[in-house]
């Protein structure tokens, strides 16, 4: 399909537009079929948020949550245990964390992909930490911990709700 300029009246080879079969095929039928498939398309989805079952921004808030939860332990960690090398801990442990956070806000599916990964290398981090501290800072590896796994259920459930919605969708 070529487009043509209103102004010049002439075809322009640049404004090539090429429409796939199925945007082509929404445009030819009538709008009483498309209007009978919003309203199963919505009561599919009244379907899928039956009671006991959590929303997808539940399971991004609780990433978001955990994420900083798990930065500021280890934020607390690196300013008090090495006061020598202050800016290396903090840059060793803390910036990595502080990345994920945009995308974590907009809910992209490559950050929670990643972000999984993240937090069973800070669930390690976290875990070994606490076996060889004796004072308060075991405490504070202990909720790094547990953050650290709440953030990788956290960003598998997400990734997984997105997959199963984009399977419905293209169905």
């Amino acid at each position: 399909m070529i487009t043509v300029h209103k102004s010049v009246g002439r075809p322009k080879r640049s404004c090539v537009y090429f429409q796939s079969r199925l945007a082509m095929t929404r445009q030819t039928k009538s709008p009483q079929k498309n209007k009978q498939k919003s309203q199963k398309k919505q009561k599919k989805s009244t379907d899928k948020s039956a009671p006991g079952m959590w929303s997808l921004g539940f399971y991004r808030f609780l990433a978001l949550i955990s994420l900083c939860l798990l930065l500021v332990c280890f934020f607390i960690y690196g300013v008090t245990r090495a006061p020598e090398q202050r800016t290396l801990a903090l840059l060793i442990f803390a910036l990595p964390l502080a990345l994920p956070i945009r995308g974590t806000l907009l809910g992209r599916a490559y950050t929670f992909g990643y972000g999984s990964l993240m937090a069973s290398v800070y669930f390690l981090l976290a875990s070994s930490l606490y076996i060889f501290h004796l004072d308060w800072a075991r405490y504070v590896m202990l909720v790094a911990a547990t953050a650290a796994l709440l953030w990788f259920f956290a960003c598998l459930v997400h990734n997984k709700k997105i997959k199963t919605a984009r399977r419905q969708s293209s169905k």
